[in-house]
C-alpha cells in the first residue's frame, strides 16, 4: 500500500518513476520467501510494456493426470480522490482501525497475490493434494489490460488449456470471509422498493 503503483493509464512517468516495478519486486520476493513446493518464478516485462508475475507452482506427486488452475490478480491501483479522505487516512498510508486496514489498492487487489500463495500453502502445510497452479499478476488491469493478451501470447504453453481460473478481483457482500461468484461480475446486490397504488 505504501508503493504509489498507479495504473499506467492515470501514470504518464509510470516506467520512468519505477512504482510498478518495486510492487511487482515486492510481490515476487514475497512469493518467493513462502518457499512453495516445486514453484517457479519468473517477471515478465518487455519495453514499453507492464509487467507480469508468472508463478507455477507444479502438482502435488502422486496426483494423477494433474489439470491446470489458473489464478489471477493484478497489483495496479486507481489513483486517489484526495490526499486524505477522512482524517488520519492517507492514501499510502497504511492504517488499522479495528479489525479493517485502510490504504489504496488494500481490496483492489492487493489482497489477491497473498490470497492465492496462501491458499496454495495451506494446501501443502496440511499435506493436501493440489493440481498444478498457474500464478499470474498483472499490473496494467486499472487501465484495460493492456499487456495481458499478448503475455498470454507468450506464455500459453505454459498456462496450457486450465480446468479452472480463479480470478481475485470481483465484488464482496463483507469483510467476514471469501466471496465466491460463478463469473468476474457475478455478484448483484438490489434495494427493491415497493409502492402500492390504490385504485
Amino acid at each position: 500500500m505504501r508503493i504509489p503503483n498507479v495504473s499506467p493509464g492515470f501514470d504518464a512517468d509510470w516506467e520512468k518513476n519505477g512504482n510498478a516495478e518495486k510492487a511487482v519486486n515486492l510481490l515476487a520476493k514475497w512469493i518467493e520467501s513462502q518457499k512453495l513446493n516445486g514453484c517457479t518464478l519468473k517477471i515478465l516485462k518487455e519495453p514499453k510494456r507492464t509487467h507480469m508475475i508468472l508463478a507455477v507452482i507444479e502438482a502435488t506427486a502422486g496426483v494423477k493426470d494433474p489439470k491446470t488452475v489458473l489464478f489471477y490478480a493484478h497489483c495496479d491501483k486507481q489513483p486517489p480522490l484526495a490526499e486524505q479522505w477522512k482524517p488520519g487516512l492517507k492514501p499510502y498510508d497504511p492504517v488499522i482501525q479495528g479489525s479493517k486496514m485502510f490504504g489504496r489498492g488494500a481490496s483492489d487487489d492487493g489482497y489477491g497475490t497473498y490470497a492465492i500463495i496462501m491458499c496454495i500453502k495451506a494446501c501443502q502445510m496440511m499435506g493436501r493434494p493440489h493440481d498444478r497452479c498457474v500464478v499470474i499478476i498483472e499490473s496494467c488491469e486499472e487501465s484495460g489490460s493492456a499487456d495481458l493478451g499478448y503475455y498470454l501470447e507468450t506464455i500459453k504453453d505454459i498456462v496450457k488449456i486450465p480446468s479452472l481460473m480463479v480470478i481475485m478481483d470481483s465484488g464482496c457482500g463483507d469483510y467476514e470471509r471469501l466471496w465466491l461468484t460463478t463469473t468476474l461480475r457475478g455478484n448483484l446486490s438490489i434495494d427493491l422498493k415497493r409502492r402500492l397504488n390504490r385504485m
